[in-house]
């Protein structure tokens, strides 16, 4: 499981070790491919947002998958603190301001994606 002060790590990373897990470990792949979500509670530690619709694509000899990423700049991890319950840390003096609130600084809302277009 990740550390909370590794936590947020960067998508690839995370997805990176989800793959590895998941080739090492036949119980914890099949978690992943069946409830995306409880894995991925299971390797980090947090609970996601019930609105939030985790996909996973298993690739195959016939099938390339190609994802294109969404700006995660929102899931910043006082947003995620926030999603999850946890208080926010305090900034780590010597840190880089634009990626920690400075005080008391409330993180920015997130709401669900709405199928309105």
């Amino acid at each position: 499981m990740a550390s909370e002060s590794s936590f947020p790590l960067p998508r690839a990373d995370i997805e990176a070790a989800l793959a590895r897990r998941a080739s090492g470990d036949p119980a914890f792949g099949e978690l992943l491919r069946h409830d995306p979500k409880a894995a991925l509670r299971a390797h980090l530690g947090v609970e996601l947002p019930g609105w939030l619709q985790v996909d996973v694509v298993e690739e195959r000899p016939d099938r390339m998958v190609i994802v294109i990423p969404v700006d995660l700049t929102p899931f910043r991890r006082p947003t995620i603190d926030a999603m999850v319950g946890r208080p926010p840390r305090p900034p780590v003096a010597g840190g880089d301001a634009t990626k920690a609130p400075a005080g008391p600084t409330a993180p920015p809302a997130v709401r669900p994606p709405t199928d309105a277009g």
